[in-house]
């Protein structure tokens, strides 16, 4: 999402180890001398990738991910590692709460309130996005359209969670229509990038104006999620993608499947654990700074790192390999 900024020692530190050369030099320290680099390494930060510190927390991260490998094998095949995530959102709520008091919440988002200029009937979002009155009139009536179906898709899916044998729940169900602000800032989006000036040449593309989070234990993850695919297929209902975060996505671990229903009505399905799903929550507010314009370069660089840190404690469902990443 973004690169480390480099970290260099200040005026201070570098002048002062230009003066301390002769001393070093008669103590053995020579420059370029073992001793020397060390001494350097110290000074950085903790977070430059050179500080010795930075190289502890990485080590340990690393012992402990292979502790976490090791113990938990199932007749030689990876396990579910110890799910040590709940113990650690303490930790995770006080960097959130540290992360506000250095950066309190301004208005950073006055961007998208309506300008003097902006006739009336028109929509203006985060970032500049804008829709004229008639685009604005357009996106409610194709909203309203997209959200259609979503009694009968709900209805479907609580049969589904009633009558699956893992154990899957329905999670955040009151969140399962998104919001005009989000669906309008889409529609701008899409606009934007293919040139067009009607919405209704967009629309189609939006595929989670319905949405759905099924959440199960980690070690019944992949045999839940076949279970559910297959009853959906059954309802009629048709997978138009699947993409798995898994893997290699440091920011968001999860499943991510869209669907079509017989009428062609779509819908976006997500599965997770409750330790990926609290973290997509814990990591909601990050993540609305990050979409936000005035959010500054350093400020994102902290926002991307606490996505890191909050991911990686999130133990890994077992045989999650099985389901790939993209296809």
């Amino acid at each position: 999402m973004c690169c480390n900024a480099d970290v260099r020692p200040t005026k201070e530190l570098t002048d002062r180890a230009t003066a301390d050369q002769p001393s070093r030099h008669d103590a053995g320290e020579r420059p370029g001398s073992r001793a020397a680099l060390a001494k350097r390494a110290d000074q950085l930060s903790p977070e430059h990738p050179s500080s010795p510190a930075y190289q502890r927390d990485t080590d340990a991260h690393r012992a402990q991910d292979g502790e976490r490998r090791a113990d938990n094998s199932v007749d030689g095949r990876p396990g579910p590692e110890k799910p040590d995530y709940r113990s650690r959102v303490p930790e995770f709520e006080r960097k959130w709460q540290e992360h506000e008091r250095r950066w309190p919440r301004d208005e950073r988002a006055a961007s998208d309130l309506p300008r003097p200029g902006d006739p009336r009937g028109s929509w203006r979002g985060v970032g500049d996005r804008y829709l004229f009155p008639d685009q604005n009139r357009q996106a409610d009536r194709l909203i309203t359209e997209l959200r259609q179906p979503e009694p009968s898709i709900t209805a479907q899916l609580k049969r589904i969670e009633a009558e699956n044998p893992h154990g899957a729940k329905l999670a955040g169900l009151d969140h399962r229509l998104k919001g005009d602000q989000r669906l309008k800032e889409k529609i701008a989006d899409k606009m934007r990038a293919k040139g067009e000036s009607d919405p209704a040449n967009v629309i189609t593309t939006i595929n989670d104006a319905v949405r759905y989070t099924f959440c199960f234990d980690g070690n019944v993850y992949v045999r839940a999620y076949g279970d559910i695919c297959r009853r959906l297929r059954a309802a009629g209902y048709q997978m138009m993608d699947r993409e798995s975060h898994w893997l290699s996505d440091p920011y968001y671990k999860g499943l991510n499947t869209r669907w079509e229903t017989r009428r062609g009505d779509r819908f976006e399905l997500q599965f997770h654990t409750p330790e990926s799903f609290h973290a997509k929550e814990v990591t909601h507010p990050a993540y609305e700074r990050l979409r936000a314009a005035g959010t500054s370069r350093h400020e994102r660089r902290e926002l991307t790192r606490f996505h890191r840190i909050v991911n990686a404690a999130i133990p890994r469902p077992m045989d999650i390999a099985q389901l790939g990443g993209l296809d």
